[in-house]
């Protein structure tokens, strides 16, 4: 028998066990969200996934599949776990949502998948995984969806691979890895696509690189490295691309701005601030204004809120709050209205609102459980709406005064739906509304252009919102569309 077909075997196990666990009696927060999923309505369209790296040395990893109901209450999938690397840690996924990278801590393999349409279901790549090295442990997908990079921590390396963007198999690229520093752990690509950073647990650094923008290919800045004592793990940056975050085991979270022309990290004032001890997983809402962590020393997620000018943190009150067992990786959804955090030593993982107006946490259902060491977390992204315009008269010729007919109708978002169009007429005046269909009126006759740009339910809409690992919004142009008129005079 295969060393894959063994490990489903083993897996399958582990899934029955933790089903008996739901059905025990003793999981009754389990039942209580399991009601909740059955009153729950489905998302409009395109439900969210969840998934939760989770493993052990010595037995197979898995990636436990969760939907996201409307709410955004996690559910576990019809088939909740799909085989992963021995000790499972990361998960990163393509901004087009199509195929998601796992690491393997204990093998050191990086485990590629397809995602199914519909509910999101894991399906793993034909092939042999490729090698990262001992100790894989963070993992990132440029933003653009076409090299994938991972940290590993014996080795002291960062692995960089091109995706196939067909079938999404990895390829190494030249070099397959370089170095970074002792107990390579967490890494973070700019939202520009045009730097990487690796947090060095043991080295107490934080590596930086120039990424190639013809082949995606890594090489060390000058300085190469930058200090940050106190074993630095997570890492996230803003969605402005100008702060970088690392979370430090023993307590503390610096923070850096990223220098416009270079990407090099420059220590904002304070250097850091406070956090708890075990502090891991960075994760910071769509619009940038507030960030998160766990910390697993204490049982709690520090909340802190983003100056939108300088990007520096100043704590929420409270400052933290308590959450299951030895907390690590945490996963935000696309709207910026939810947080999973797991929590490995329960071998569950919790859901929080974000509150859109204070940042705060709060918990509104049981925890959920997973197996028994959960580690990363990530939520599939938000792919973005497409605008469609038409005029009426379809010639886009009116006279001055008269009613123009600006329909919007054949817009679409493929896993949501159209939630705000803004106009913006080409005469100096814009408008903001909820509905497709629009009359305007222009005083004096000439040439103008009319656009239309669309956000979906989620937020999302004409730019590409990622914060160092996965996209939580795949926008693009194609959220704007634009029509030439003619007004001639009365």
């Amino acid at each position: 028998m295969s060393r894959r077909a063994t490990n489903r075997l083993v897996l399958v196990g582990a899934i029955r066990r933790a089903a008996g666990r739901l059905i025990g009696g003793p999981a009754l927060a389990a039942l209580v969200v399991l009601i909740m999923a059955i009153a729950a309505p489905p998302a409009a369209a395109g439900p969210r996934a969840l998934y939760v790296g989770d493993g052990v040395a010595g037995s197979p990893g898995a990636l436990w599949q969760f939907s996201l109901r409307a709410g955004g209450l996690p559910v576990p999938l019809p088939s909740p776990a799909v085989v992963a690397g021995e000790d499972a840690k990361h998960i990163a996924l393509t901004a087009d949502g199509r195929f998601a990278y796992a690491t393997g801590g204990a093998d050191g393999l990086v485990y590629a998948y397809r995602v199914l349409p519909g509910l999101g279901r894991l399906v793993p790549l034909e092939g042999a995984p490729p090698n990262a090295g001992v100790g894989a442990h963070g993992v990132a997908v440029s933003p653009s969806g076409d090299a994938v990079y991972v940290a590993a921590q014996e080795p002291g390396t960062v692995s960089q691979y091109g995706v196939d963007p067909r079938t999404g198999a990895l390829h190494p690229l030249q070099p397959a890895a370089l170095p970074a520093g002792a107990g390579a752990s967490g890494v973070a690509i700019a939202p520009d696509g045009g730097s990487a950073y690796v947090t060095n647990l043991e080295a107490g650094s934080i590596s930086q690189y120039d990424i190639d923008p013809g082949t995606g290919a890594l090489s060390p800045k000058s300085p190469a490295t930058v200090r940050v004592p106190g074993r630095p793990g997570g890492v996230g940056i803003s969605p402005d691309g100008r702060s970088l975050y690392v979370a430090t085991l023993a307590g503390r979270l610096f923070q850096f701005t990223i220098a416009p022309r270079t990407g090099r990290l420059l220590p904002k004032r304070p250097v850091s601030v406070p956090v708890e001890l075990g502090a891991a997983g960075i994760a910071i809402t769509p619009d940038g204004r507030f960030l998160y962590v766990p910390n697993a020393g204490k049982d709690t997620v520090s909340q802190f809120a983003i100056d939108p000018l300088s990007g520096a943190l100043t704590p929420l009150s409270p400052a933290t709050i308590a959450v299951d067992s030895k907390p690590g990786g945490a996963a935000m959804a696309p709207d910026g209205r939810s947080l999973y955090v797991e929590a490995e030593a329960a071998g569950t993982v919790q859901w929080f609102r974000i509150d859109p107006r204070t940042g705060r946490l709060r918990a509104v259902a049981p925890p959920v459980e997973t197996g028994p060491s959960p580690h990363g977390a990530v939520v599939t992204p938000d792919q973005g709406p497409r605008a469609a315009l038409r005029l009426s008269p379809r010639s886009g010729v009116v006279s001055a005064g008269r009613p123009l007919l600006l329909d919007a109708r054949g817009s679409r978002d493929p896993d949501g739906r159209i939630a705000r169009y803004l106009w913006h007429f080409g005469d100096g005046t814009s408008h903001i509304s909820t509905r497709p269909l629009l009359h305007h009126r222009y005083r004096h006759p000439g040439h103008y252009m009319v656009r239309v740009k669309v956000t979906d339910d989620e937020g999302c809409s004409a730019r590409r919102i990622y914060t160092g690992q996965t996209a939580s919004c795949n926008g693009g142009r194609r959220a704007i569309a634009v029509r030439g008129v003619t007004v001639l005079p009365r």
